[in-house]
């Protein structure tokens, strides 16, 4: 098996190396994996660990394995950072708590995650407003990625 291996390496073309001028931020940033890649920023000053430490409960998360994900539902949650932005820090009522998290399922867990057991949503993840609150932390430690014209074509 080897042998046979080993033959059908001369098959391919030359090997080209890829400069970093080449990686210029475009829609293929949408297919990054989130987790487990080094090319992913890490917050100033962070050691090793990067987005798995900074956002376990994220990582946690069935579906969440691209950035793209991570952009859409980042999106489909415009609504539920509406609804908080409307009302004073700490006084979102257990009322308006409840519309953000039915607008959440609505509109990321199962559209987008096909999620609709709770029960695999991690506790942290679990209401509306606090959902918002990660994916918006997660999604300003890939804005430079994000903002590039040709990711928002791509999307679609």
């Amino acid at each position: 098996m080897g042998v046979i291996r080993g033959s059908l390496l001369g098959y391919l073309p030359p090997v080209t190396i890829l400069r970093p001028a080449v990686l210029v931020p475009g829609p293929w940033c949408f297919a990054l994996p989130l987790w487990g890649n080094p090319v992913l920023p890490c917050a100033a000053g962070l050691q090793a660990g990067g987005l798995e430490r900074d956002f376990p409960a994220l990582m946690a998360l069935p579906g969440l394995l691209t950035l793209g994900t991570a952009v859409r539902c980042w999106e489909a949650l415009a609504a539920v950072r509406q609804l908080v932005a409307s009302k004073p820090a700490g006084a979102l009522g257990p009322r308006l708590a409840r519309r953000c998290t039915m607008q959440y399922k609505r509109s990321v867990l199962r559209p987008i995650l096909r999620i609709a057991d709770m029960a695999r949503v991690p506790p942290e993840l679990q209401s509306g407003p606090d959902a918002a609150a990660q994916f918006s932390a997660l999604l300003a430690r890939m804005a430079a990625a994000c903002a590039e014209p040709g990711v928002a074509a791509w999307r679609g």
